[in-house]
């Protein structure tokens, strides 16, 4: 499997905004797997959470973004801060409150 992260950023300046972020499952699992998604306030070691989710071998890359937007969900803090959504083969976080903090993602 491969995931990309795309992030929208509605940001001019140092205003406060509500990120955008898109986790997208490019093809099916060929072998079980454990994929780690960290969120940390960029420029920073500030880590915002971390979710280690399991992939089994032939899941569809629809299974694999339920599974993923799943664990995101259940993050205590990762669940607060966005609103995570499963939509086919990309999982859509979008952040609950304005910020003027980025936001990276790293898929491991």
């Amino acid at each position: 499997h491969t995931l990309f992260p795309y992030t929208t950023l509605f940001r001019s300046g140092k205003e406060e905004v509500k990120e955008q972020f898109q986790i997208v499952v490019k093809k099916p699992a060929s072998e079980k797997t454990t994929v780690n998604i960290t969120l940390k306030l960029k420029g920073t070691s500030v880590v915002l959470g971390e979710v280690n989710v399991g992939v089994e071998a032939q899941e569809t890359v629809e299974q694999v973004a339920q599974n993923i937007a799943k664990a995101l969900q259940v993050h205590k803090n990762i669940g607060r801060l966005y609103k995570i959504e499963a939509e086919q083969a990309k999982v859509v976080l979008m952040q609950k409150e304005p910020s003027r903090n980025q936001t990276e993602v790293i898929i491991k």
